[in-house]
């Protein structure tokens, strides 16, 4: 499975023996793009499927592989296990500057994630994390990082609004 994911139309730009000597280079071919990208554990053939806006798909590669922080959390602790050399980071579709789409993007990310069924997502639908449940622990921590001044405002923005004055929500999940 694993060998027709990766076909030689896609674009590797990135493995851990050239990251260092190549770092600014490829900082730049990435950052001029948006697109859809699969991050590969080459160890198990788990993935995870994600989508970056233009000047976002370095940042990307950073926060999954390189820094092990940021991005996926279920990819960071991989990485940290595995070790960094054991992932490939594949751009699967790209847009330039002209001609960005962020709907054609997610439809890319989300056509992927059908097909691949990725272990490494926790959410199901690109963009979003809609239906997704959140642990127990999960919720305990965000609600004690969120500042007294966070709380209030978060809630001064939609204070005296009523539920029709709220942004429509995709409930199609």
């Amino acid at each position: 499975m694993l060998a027709q994911l990766i076909e030689p139309s896609f674009k590797r730009l990135w493995a851990p023996s050239t990251i260092i000597i190549k770092r600014e280079s490829i900082k730049k071919t990435l950052n001029s793009v948006a697109g859809t990208y699969i991050v590969i554990n080459l160890l198990n053939g788990k993935m995870y499927v994600g989508s970056a806006s233009l000047n976002r798909m370095y940042r990307r590669i950073l926060g999954h592989l390189l820094l092990a922080k940021g991005g996926s959390p279920i990819v960071n602790s991989a990485v940290k296990k595995y070790g960094v050399e054991n992932f490939a980071f594949v751009v699967i579709e790209t847009q330039t500057a002209s001609e960005i789409d962020r709907n054609s993007i997610l439809n890319c990310e989300q056509k992927s994630i059908d097909m691949l069924n990725p272990e490494y997502n926790i959410a199901k639908k690109a963009g979003s994390l809609l239906g997704f449940k959140w642990s127990l622990e999960s919720r305990k921590k965000l609600s004690l990082s969120v500042t007294k001044e966070q709380r209030e405002r978060i809630g001064s923005i939609w204070k005296g609004k009523t539920l029709s004055q709220l942004p429509a929500l995709d409930r199609s999940i």
